[in-house]
C-alpha cells in the first residue's frame, strides 16, 4: 500500500534494520523488564516480515500478550488460524466504511476488497465467537470524517473494538 496518511516514508527496506536475533533480544529484554504486551506495528506492512510467525512464536513462550497492526492485505485463513492459536489481537486497518474511501487513503485499488476478506478469514476461525477479539484501527481525517460514525458503529455490530486516532501530520502525511 501507499497509504496517505503514513506515520513514516515508508518503502524500501533499510540497511540497518533490527535482525530477528536482535528482535528476540529486545523481546527477552522486555520479559526481564516485566512487560505484558506487545504492538507488532511494522514499518510497513508486518505480514511482510518473513520471520513473523517465528517471532510471534517466541513472544507467545514467553506469555506476552501479542497485538498486530495490518493492513489485511496479506491475511488469509492459514495465518488467521495461526494468530489465533497464539492468542494474537489483530487490528485491520479500515479508514473508513466505503470502499472509495478505504482505497484512496490506502492508494490502492483492492485495499478495501482485501480488508473485508481479512475480516472473513479472522470471523472464520472464531475471532468473533465472543465479543472484543479483534479491532479496527483508523485515522481520523478531512477525507473520512463522515465515515467515522457509520464506522464505528458497524464495528460495534460486529463484536469489534474500535480503535480510532487523529491523523499525525508526519511522514507521508505531511504531503496529504
Amino acid at each position: 500500500y501507499n497509504c496517505k496518511y503514513c506515520y513514516s516514508s515508508a518503502g524500501v527496506q533499510l540497511d540497518k534494520e533490527l535482525s530477528y536475533m536482535e528482535l528476540c533480544d529486545i523481546v527477552d529484554q522486555a520479559e526481564s523488564l516485566g512487560v505484558q504486551s506487545i504492538v507488532i506495528v511494522g514499518g510497513g506492512e508486518p505480514l511482510l516480515y518473513p520471520y513473523l510467525k517465528n517471532i510471534i512464536s517466541y513472544i507467545f513462550e514467553k506469555q506476552i500478550r501479542i497485538v498486530l497492526f495490518t493492513n489485511g492485505a496479506l491475511l488469509d485463513k492459514d495465518m488467521s488460524h495461526f494468530l489465533r492459536e497464539h492468542n494474537v489481537f489483530p487490528v485491520l486497518k479500515a479508514n473508513g466504511i466505503s470502499p472509495k474511501t478505504i482505497n484512496w487513503l490506502c492508494g490502492n485499488t483492492k485495499a478495501y476488497v482485501n480488508f473485508m476478506n481479512a475480516v472473513s478469514c479472522l470471523q472464520d476461525v472464531g475471532y468473533t465467537d465472543r465479543e472484543g477479539t479483534f479491532g479496527i484501527s483508523t485515522i481520523i481525517c478531512r477525507q473520512n470524517y463522515n465515515e467515522i460514525i457509520p464506522l464505528w458503529k458497524w464495528c460495534r455490530e460486529n463484536k469489534l473494538i474500535p480503535y480510532f486516532e487523529r491523523l499525525c501530520p508526519q511522514g507521508r502525511a505531511l504531503k496529504h
